[in-house]
């Protein structure tokens, strides 16, 4: 059985430019701990925690954007505060959602308050910074301009005369939502509706109806769910691979079908065909690991970290 290969110990002064990567080796994981957070270092005010040196070495690079995604990298963050920054966006970042309802009819199948839910979670265009929260003691009826929002629905199914068997408004999606301008709100606001219109709310047959009064405010994700503006958020981490000898030959090729497509590239060279690492971005978990044969009937392991 093989003994478990002991880590040399290193000592030297930590230095806050230095960033340890977390090192997945053939037995265990070094680096596993991050020692660049304030108040970790005293006494040497050459070696304490500097953030605005800290953030000058931090990068953020926006990967894909358009109205419903965003993936962006941030590269020289530790996990703990990547986690932070998840959670912000979950629990403390405002939006507008539907707070109250006045129901003044529904004949559908529905429950009201099934329905209710159903209007809540509905996502709004609205820009939050226009707005304030609302005050204790707010209400539909005291509402302003400036800390709630008005819609209205009113939708009747009826069969459709030209097509028989067929039913007029029997899906009743969210452009059915009609904005009520409060005060001057018109003059400042465009479109603080649905932010798709095509939402399913309710399915209705002849003579089912709903009419109903919405009215929306300023809130955060960790009072509900409703106010969270994202749907979810996720990370991960992406490693970086070294292959620390030359693999060459069928080896490159055998190496580079154990990861992701992308991972390892074969690249032609003096001494025929070797493998070397991708881009971070095509990077994943792999599971298999490869033995390659070296000279001396010897053999090494090459492996993900």
């Amino acid at each position: 059985m093989d003994k478990k290969k002991a880590r040399p110990k290193e000592t030297k002064a930590f230095n806050v430019d230095e960033k340890p990567k977390l090192t997945l080796s053939e037995f265990e994981i070094y680096d596993t701990s991050s020692n660049n957070v304030s108040g970790n270092i005293h006494g040497d005010t050459n070696q304490k925690y500097d953030i605005k040196q800290m953030s000058s070495k931090l990068q953020i690079k926006v990967v894909t954007l358009d109205k419903l995604d965003m993936t962006f990298d941030l590269i020289g963050f530790d996990p703990a505060i990547v986690n932070a920054l998840r959670r912000i966006l979950l629990s403390d970042v405002p939006s507008m959602a539907i707070e109250k309802i006045h129901m003044w009819q529904n004949t559908s199948i529905m429950q009201d308050e099934v329905l209710a839910h159903r209007l809540g979670l509905i996502p709004l265009t609205a820009d939050p910074r226009q707005f304030t929260y609302p005050g204790p003691g707010w209400s539909p009826e005291t509402g302003t301009e400036r800390d709630t929002l008005e819609f209205s629905l009113e939708v009747r199914c009826t069969k459709d005369p030209d097509t028989p068997g067929q039913f007029v408004d029997s899906h009743v999606l969210t452009d059915k939502l009609v904005w009520v301008p409060r005060g001057e709100q018109a003059s400042w606001l465009t479109d603080p509706g649905p932010q798709q219109k095509d939402i399913l709310i309710n399915k209705l047959r002849p003579g089912h109806e709903m009419e109903i009064k919405l009215f929306a405010v300023k809130g955060l994700g960790r009072d509900h769910a409703k106010f969270s503006p994202v749907a979810t958020v996720f990370y991960r981490l992406m490693p970086h691979i070294e292959i620390k000898l030359p693999v060459l030959g069928e080896d490159a090729v055998r190496l580079q079908k154990c990861f992701s497509p992308g991972v390892i590239e074969v690249v032609d060279g003096e001494k025929g065909k070797g493998g070397r690492g991708g881009g971070p971005e095509t990077r994943h978990l792999q599971q298999e690991r490869v033995q390659i044969p070296r000279a001396g009937g010897e053999g090494r392991h090459v492996e993900n970290p």
